[in-house]
């Protein structure tokens, strides 16, 4: 995925953040602001998701020293823990 699609990716889910600012300022109904916020999380975490998998990608082609594989390992450990 290109910089720019993933770009655009986090520019529409920031329009659903402001959504949700607007809809909790109108209070609108919990259900509704908590299917929002559902929904920007879930495209958040395919961001991750894409940003995880290309970044693995391009340092498993590039691994040269046991720092680079540490340093690798660390990124995945991070995630795995934080997911």
């Amino acid at each position: 995925m290109s910089k720019e699609e993933l770009l655009g990716r986090l520019r529409r889910i920031e329009g659903q953040i402001r959504g949700v600012q607007t809809m909790i300022k109108e209070q609108r109904d919990c259900e509704e602001i908590l299917t929002q916020i559902m929904a920007a999380r879930a495209a958040l975490e395919q961001v991750a998701v894409v940003l995880v998998n290309e970044y693995l990608g391009e340092c498993i082609n590039h691994l040269e020293t046991q720092a680079d594989r540490d340093k690798l390992l660390r990124t995945i450990s991070l995630f795995l823990k934080r997911w």
